[in-house]
């Protein structure tokens, strides 16, 4: 709790002004709790100290909070609001910045001109680029999930679901303007902290499909394995005939693609 009185200064209820004067403390203006801390000099933690320092701004905003207790819930809920407002504007500026020019070419001053901010309040949010980066890429990993979701049905077989959510998954990482930039800078200079922050999206996609094959191996769809290596395998797969086959050969089909990872997963080579 934040003191509203200077240090110098006693409450003195004769210097209030006449609304909270005549609001005793037996008003029903006032709740009791609220009262009783503006008695002890004390209201909530979030109000600058800087702005209370003025003893006719203090007045004035105990007033307005003692008046009702649920003010000052309303107070509180308006302010958390426009604290995730101005976090989410600031993770919206960066995306578009690291989409533009790359995570390695965007500055902090960037970002906050995108965000029209000031620099100092990126701070407030995130130790540095790199932070707002895996913010960035936590957000987008959710995207992703419910993409792939989308695409699955229950009534379909395993094969068929895993296919088309791989493959969702992988276009997805291939056309969103942000994740396309990242994996060109990786190709072309390397950044460390996008490899690192690419690595943390492909295995937050091999989690989700490991999920996938334990439920359908509980549902005796498919044998016992070990589902996170599949689903490693299966990822790698994908990300090899989609991204690496199209360097050096005409793209394959959709319908290809399913085929190969039904013929390498599911029916194996052997006759």
């Amino acid at each position: 709790m934040c003191s509203l009185i200077a240090p110098e200064e006693k409450f003195q209820p004769d210097r209030l002004s006449s609304p909270l004067k005549r609001a005793g403390k037996g008003s029903r203006d006032f709740g009791a709790g609220s009262f009783s801390a503006f008695q002890k000099g004390t209201c909530h933690p979030h109000f600058s100290q800087k702005y209370l320092q003025i003893p006719s701004h203090r007045e004035e905003l105990c007033y307005n909070l003692i008046r009702n207790d649920q003010n000052v819930h309303l107070v509180i809920q308006r302010m958390s609001s426009m604290t995730v407002d101005r976090r989410q504007q600031i993770i919206d500026a960066a995306a578009r910045s690291f989409s533009l020019f790359g995570y390695k070419a965007t500055t902090m001053d960037q970002i906050a001109k995108l965000a029209n901010v000031g620099k100092g309040t990126i701070y407030l949010f995130f130790k540095n680029k790199e932070d707002l980066l895996d913010a960035i890429i936590s957000s987008l990993i959710g995207e992703i999930k419910e993409a792939a979701e989308r695409v699955m049905d229950p009534g379909l077989p395993f094969a068929t679901n895993v296919h088309r959510a791989l493959y969702q998954i992988l276009e997805f990482r291939q056309r969103h303007q942000l994740t396309a930039k990242l994996l060109q800078e990786v190709r072309n200079i390397g950044t460390l902290e996008v490899q690192q922050v690419l690595k943390k999206l492909d295995w937050a996609m091999i989690g989700f499909i490991r999920e996938k094959i334990e439920a359908a191996v509980k549902k005796q769809e498919i044998r016992e394995c070990d589902a996170e290596i599949t689903a490693f395998l299966m990822l790698k797969v994908y990300i090899a005939l989609i991204v690496d086959w199209e360097q050096d050969h005409p793209p394959l089909s959709k319908e290809k693609i399913a085929e190969l990872f039904e013929l390498y997963f599911l029916k194996g080579l052997s006759k």
